[in-house]
């Protein structure tokens, strides 16, 4: 009897420490005590928005930074992109600008194409200067040009088959120069000489004074080799007149080939002489 006692008593004592655990009952001295949960833990579980200040920083949005060719960056961050302007200074692996085209030599013989001068033009041109006889009929036969180009010194040989037509030009451009008037009227011409924009060619300003004053701007401009376009433009009495005079460059031509050439179009130099009362 006194056994069975002893074990009810003890069955009791241990159903009461489970109540207090539970939080079901009140704890009394025989309970196993069960500690709350600290608070630490609690904030543990929270979401992330309730992080403490000092974790706020650690957690921003990465933005990355790229500068464009035009001097501003783009942003790319949480709220997308963003161009902001600076003075930023372009990454090395942008590409290097390119580099204008070196210039052609313009030396050596080049002959008119006749078929792609213009000759309308030029024709009035001669009007507008007022040149007629057998200086009109020596510009037209001037068929070929003869160029050398050495230091800065640029010179421009007239070709055609009439023999006592001979005419250098010499351009330098370091310095203005002085030739001879083109239309033969007393006085010289000042000319200013330099290289075109592009690097393919010369451009030539030429001026006189009266009798007759205007002016005159040529351009020695190669578009590609091997082809020479030879723009001029003859500014008279408030009126510019703009022709175009396309040649061609030779490779094997001499002086002689030229004039034969010439001669098979025009006939012999006599013979044109003849027509203007010109001894042959």
């Amino acid at each position: 009897l006194a056994a069975a006692l002893s074990a009810a008593a003890a069955k009791q004592n241990l159903s009461g420490a489970v109540s207090t655990s539970t939080g079901a009952g009140p704890r009394d001295a025989g309970s196993i005590p069960v500690p709350a949960a600290p608070t630490s833990v609690v904030a543990a579980v929270q979401p992330a928005v309730h992080v403490t200040q000092s974790n706020t920083a650690a957690v921003q949005p990465v933005v990355v930074e790229q500068v464009s060719s035009a001097g501003g960056a783009v942003s790319v961050g949480a709220a997308g992109l963003s161009l902001a302007s600076g003075d930023e200074e372009p990454s090395s692996s942008s590409p290097p600008s390119a580099a204008p085209p070196a210039p052609y030599n313009l030396s050596g013989m080049w002959l008119k194409d006749l078929e792609r001068s213009d000759t309308t033009e030029y024709e009035k041109a001669l009007d507008l200067w007022q040149i007629n006889g057998i200086q009109r009929a020596t510009a037209k036969l001037i068929e070929g040009l003869q160029l050398e180009a050495v230091g800065s010194k640029f010179s421009v040989h007239l070709l055609t088959i009439i023999p006592m037509f001979k005419v250098t030009e010499v351009y330098d451009l370091s310095r203005p120069t002085k030739i001879m008037r083109r239309d033969l009227r007393g006085g010289d011409a000042t000319t200013t000489t330099t290289r075109a924009p592009d690097g393919s060619g010369v451009v030539v300003d030429i001026k006189w004074a009266e009798p007759f004053a205007g002016s005159m701007r040529e351009e020695y401009v190669c578009p590609e080799p091997g082809l020479l376009h030879v723009t001029s433009s003859l500014s008279l009495k408030g009126t510019t007149i703009t022709t175009l005079q396309v040649y061609r460059l030779q490779h094997n031509m001499s002086k002689q080939d030229f004039i034969k050439q010439s001669e098979r179009r025009n006939g012999k130099p006599q013979d044109i002489l003849k027509k203007f009362g010109m001894p042959a």
